[in-house]
Parts: C-alpha cells; sequence; structure tokens
C-alpha cells in the first residue's frame, strides 16, 4: 500500500483500476472481453492474464507478454509521475506496450533457437610458468 495525499492506494489500484490504467486497459483487451477481465479477483486477474485461460487474449498470440509487459510500463509511468511529476499517458502506453511486447517476444526467439555451443579443446599451455614467479609479479 502506498499512502498518498489523497489516501491509501493498493497495486491493484495502481494496475487496474486507476482511471488512467483503466484507459489503457480498454484499449487493450477487445470490448467483448472487457467484461470478463474487470470481474475477476485482482489475483485471478494476474494469473489467468499471464496464462491467458480465461481467454481473454484469444486471437493474440502475444496476450501474455502483452499483459505483463503493460502491467510494468503502468508501474513505471505511474512511478515516474508521481516521483518525477510527469504526466502518465494512456494511450501512448498502450502502443509502446504492444510494440514492447512483439520486440520481448522475438528476442525471446531468437534465445530459444537451438546454438551449437562453442567449445574450444583444452591444451597445455606451451611454457610453463613456476608458481613462486607468478606470485611475485602479483605482489
Amino acid at each position: 500500500m502506498l499512502n498518498l495525499q489523497y489516501g491509501t492506494e493498493s497495486i491493484e489500484h495502481a494496475l487496474r483500476l486507476c482511471s488512467k490504467a483503466r484507459r489503457v486497459w480498454e484499449i487493450l483487451v477487445p470490448s467483448s472481453k472487457l467484461s470478463l477481465f474487470d470481474s475477476l479477483s485482482f489475483e485471478n486477474w494476474l494469473l489467468q492474464s499471464v496464462k491467458n485461460v480465461a481467454g481473454i487474449g484469444v486471437g493474440d498470440d502475444l496476450w501474455n507478454m502483452r499483459f505483463v509487459v503493460t502491467c510494468w510500463l503502468i508501474w513505471k509511468s505511474r512511478c515516474v509521475n508521481i516521483f518525477g511529476g510527469v504526466e502518465f499517458n494512456s494511450e501512448g502506453l498502450a502502443r509502446h506496450s504492444s510494440v514492447a511486447a512483439v520486440e520481448f517476444a522475438a528476442a525471446h526467439a531468437c534465445r530459444m533457437t537451438p546454438r551449437r555451443p562453442l567449445q574450444l579443446p583444452w591444451c597445455c599451455p606451451k611454457r610453463a610458468f613456476p608458481v613462486a614467479l607468478i606470485v611475485a609479479q602479483l605482489s
């Protein structure tokens, strides 16, 4: 809970119930799924959105990524607003989260492609260095 001049604020309020956060979700969530999205408890809202088990992001292969990125951007924007006085732009944040989700998904896909690990053979050094010489140089 965060104590502000207007009262106590929960993480649910910051990510979901605040009018600016709410506007972001209205842009991103299909209108046919918005009532389901709003009716879930906060815990189920988080879990089901991340897992996409409620079907909120049906037809959106990136919903899981988009949801997590959007939560992060909402949180970050609220912090910048509260501590830096920079205004929160819901429409810009919704656009940015969509682009960032695609970029994160592409980066994740690149990491998941199998690569042959680079293995270099070990060989004995051509010249032996006495331990005393190494210690003397380090001193």
